[in-house]
């Protein structure tokens, strides 16, 4: 039997690792922020630099983590990552991304990782990648 062909990354839809996540559409904020009362995210703006479009962003799960991740046209993503295993999405514009453990997932975009965005079972809530720029 032959192995099937890998899925191409198309613009604002997810490539999984293993498992095709679940869709969902609904409206969102696109601003940064951590989610009130959580910790404090870092200045990705300094740690990604200029970055460019189309974009990639990969996330790896080191624990189950749930995310969101909206691209700029209004494509929207929901699902539970398990240990292990990653996503990515490609982007013509900026992603507003969601982490429900912020500690248990890397990520990176354009091929530079980011910083950590909180510790494990941290949630961190419309976080705009690439951010922009003052």
């Amino acid at each position: 039997m032959a192995a099937a062909a890998p899925a191409a990354v198309r613009t604002g839809e997810p490539r999984p690792s293993s498992a095709v996540p679940a869709l969902a559409h609904a409206p969102g904020a696109a601003t940064a922020s951590a989610a009130p009362g959580g910790p404090a995210v870092p200045d990705l703006t300094a740690a990604l630099g200029p970055v460019s479009a189309p974009y990639r962003l990969v996330v790896r799960a080191s624990e189950p983590t749930w995310v969101r991740v909206r691209t700029e046209d209004g494509r929207l993503v929901e699902e539970t990552i398990p240990a292990g295993q990653s996503r990515e999405w490609v982007s013509n514009g900026p992603f507003t991304l969601t982490l429900g453990n912020a500690g248990g997932v890397s990520l990176e975009l354009n091929g530079r990782p980011l910083p950590p965005l909180g510790a494990s079972g941290a949630v961190v809530s419309r976080i705009v990648l690439p951010p922009p720029r003052p």
